[in-house]
């Protein structure tokens, strides 16, 4: 891990007793458009932040050791140490479909580090908060099925442990398949020091996903956003047990009223005939992604980590948006539909882009 913070040489210890950087303590309520270079104060009360993470990191890996102290994870490594920088590709020989049928559950367990452990974090880990995406190609060859997402921070190392339930289905045959992990565009590749494996796991829930079926997807968020968007019916066979469905949704770029990275694109869903929406209430709160930091935000990055935004944070995982569908399930059929709103009506014209994929899930 690389030492000292954001420039200033501080340094703490986690809970496995590791010597970390603490970052920058910029306090987002101490704005001051005098200072030079950076406009915000510090505040050492920002030290407690690190505390808080090292917290959420010991109480993660407690969770992922009790899984392998009890045997119920198969671990298959990808990268182990290697300086990755934009996107890699990888072969990965999966378990036989024997095996991979006992499984109930899958994980990405991600280290990105930065690339010289000897330097600060400051100017040495990827300075940007970027998409960063698990990818798998399609037995067809041409297709890549989203299997994971996070962001990742400004100037920090993070660690991620990704929810990829919906791919299970995906891999059911086993074998050699190619994934694909993406961080970074090519005019700024950001090269990072990564660890990357997947977790299968067979954690006795009381059913394991075999089907998923593909709904909708996002795009440019303005007036046309939700043309040709028809509702889906999607056989449900007698033998599912849960349905579910499942959607990966961030909101990027500050075209038209700081949207879709700052403003709260809403997402609504009919699920047979129950309504749900899903929106980002932690966007205006300008201190919302500090406040998420017991949820996995990486604290103290050396930009402005700090603003709520529209399904994300820098440094954070996105967690799937969860829909149990099991009781509208009728005949056999599911039916949903999908808008998107802002302001609970239709987003005017060029309010950024909305990166989406979703999913029926059907458990067995």
């Amino acid at each position: 891990m690389a030492l000292g913070g954001i420039g200033r040489g501080g340094f703490g210890i986690d809970r496995f007793q590791r010597i970390r950087g603490v970052g920058s303590f910029a306090d987002v309520v101490r704005y001051d458009a005098a200072l030079e270079g950076w406009p915000w104060a510090d505040n050492l009360a920002y030290a407690a932040h690190e505390a808080q993470y090292f917290d959420f990191e010991a109480e993660r890996q407690e969770r992922l050791d009790a899984q392998d102290a009890a045997g119920q994870v198969t671990v298959l490594p990808v990268w182990t140490g290697e300086i990755l920088a934009e996107y890699a590709d990888a072969e990965v020989t999966f378990p036989s479909a024997a095996e991979m049928a006992t499984f109930d559950s899958l994980e990405i367990d991600v280290v990105a580090n930065c690339p010289d452990e000897t330097l600060a974090e400051f100017n040495n880990c990827g300075a940007w908060d970027y998409l960063a995406h698990v990818w798998l190609l399609d037995v067809d060859g041409e297709t890549w099925l989203e299997m994971s997402r996070f962001i990742t921070p400004y100037h920090r190392e993070a660690s991620y442990i990704l929810d990829a339930t919906q791919a299970l289905p995906w891999l059911a045959e086993g074998g050699a398949r190619t994934i694909r992990y993406s961080f970074a565009p090519s005019w700024n590749t950001q090269p990072t020091y990564t660890e990357f494996s997947f977790r299968l796991g067979a954690l006795e829930q009381d059913a394991r996903p075999t089907q998923t079926h593909y709904l909708f997807g996002g795009g440019g968020f303005g007036g046309a956003y939700n043309d040709g968007r028809d509702p889906i019916e999607v056989a449900i066979p007698a033998t599912a047990t849960r349905v579910e469905v499942r959607a990966i949704i961030t909101g990027h770029g500050m075209d038209a009223g700081n949207c879709a990275e700052f403003c709260n694109h809403q997402h609504e869903w009919t699920v047979g005939d129950e309504v749900v929406m899903h929106d980002h209430p932690i966007v205006g709160n300008q201190e919302g992604c500090a406040q998420a930091i017991p949820q996995g935000v990486v604290p103290n990055q050396g930009g402005t980590w700090w603003f709520g935004r529209g399904g994300w944070c820098p440094g954070q995982r996105v967690d799937p948006m969860v829909i149990d569908a099991t009781d509208q399930v009728v005949g056999g059929t599911l039916t949903v539909g999908y808008r998107g709103l802002l302001g609970g009506g239709t987003p005017p014209d060029g309010s950024g882009n909305i990166v989406m994929n979703s999913w029926v899930v059907v458990y067995e």
